[in-house]
């Protein structure tokens, strides 16, 4: 089980959307799922980007790290898609 104090010493380090994409891109296991979803942290999808007459739908950082831990924790990861609001972000 991953400690509070993990998980509050590992978002404080993170300042910026690049360091945030990193974070999930290193994630190597499902423990992180439930301790990150209590944080907020799989709460909504990024918005898409108004951009002139276009709309650009950003990568959602969390995606990738759900999508790899899917096969190990498929119930948990379920639930986390249940539960988010998925705002206008397909």
């Amino acid at each position: 089980m991953i400690s509070d104090v993990t998980i509050q010493r590992a978002l404080a380090a993170i300042k910026s959307p690049q360091e945030l994409d990193y974070f999930f891109r290193a994630l190597k296991s499902p423990e992180w799922i439930d301790p990150l979803r209590k944080e907020g942290l799989f709460a909504r999808a990024d918005p898409p980007l108004q951009s002139g007459d276009g709309v650009e739908y950003v990568r959602w950082a969390p995606s990738a790290y759900l999508r790899r831990m899917a096969p190990s924790a498929p119930s948990r990861v379920t639930e986390v898609f249940e539960k988010m609001d998925i705002g206008d972000n397909p």
